[in-house]
């Protein structure tokens, strides 16, 4: 851009036409005055896509950034047997998690805790949150379907009152539950 400005305060300073095939001073300060606004033009447009990079470029590291710390905050929190990842990654991601340097991390200066220390204690701190243990069956046995009560015989109630018709159909459902239990 200097040798385009250099050549357009050339020729401005030159008053008298320049034996250059006939060509007119004039002529050649609007030429060149015309090239300088192209090249600006130009300069313009390359700007806004360096800028729309730019943009891009960050929105795609906040995408990153995000996806890496809720996965290492899912990893966490499956590793403390949570019950459900995805509500204890909602719960704790505004916590203040952020990546230092290969690893997710809580809290500032000596108070770091990496994911999975911040996790547990968090889940040990709410019991509900921690998956249950599974209950071990005794060596031998049969597996057996959990019920509240043993089957009792089938009462004869009366249809005509709002009881009557009532403990009829629990019981009909009671016997359902019953035969679909053990089929299963």
């Amino acid at each position: 851009m200097a040798g385009i400005q250099s050549k357009i305060a050339a020729a401005k300073s030159a008053r008298k036409p320049v034996d250059d095939g006939g060509e007119d001073v004039a002529v050649r300060v609007a030429n060149l005055e015309r090239e300088l606004a192209e090249a600006r033009a130009k300069l313009g447009e390359t700007e806004k896509s360096e800028a729309n990079w730019r943009t891009r470029a960050e929105q795609s590291d906040a995408r990153y950034t995000s996806e890496k710390i809720r996965s290492a905050l899912a990893s966490a929190a499956a590793k403390a047997q949570a019950v459900d990842t995805d509500d204890i990654v909602d719960l704790v991601i505004n916590r203040g998690a952020r990546i230092d340097g290969d690893r997710v991390v809580f809290g500032q200066g000596a108070d770091v805790k990496d994911a999975d220390a911040f996790i547990s204690a968090f889940i040990e701190s709410k019991p509900h949150l921690k998956r249950s243990a599974p209950v071990a069956q005794g060596s031998g046995s049969p597996t057996t379907s959990a019920t509240s009560a043993p089957v009792q015989p089938p009462e004869k109630h009366d249809l005509k009152t709002k009881e009557g018709a009532t403990a009829a159909v629990g019981g009909a459902l009671l016997k359902l539950a019953n035969k679909n239990a053990k089929s299963t």
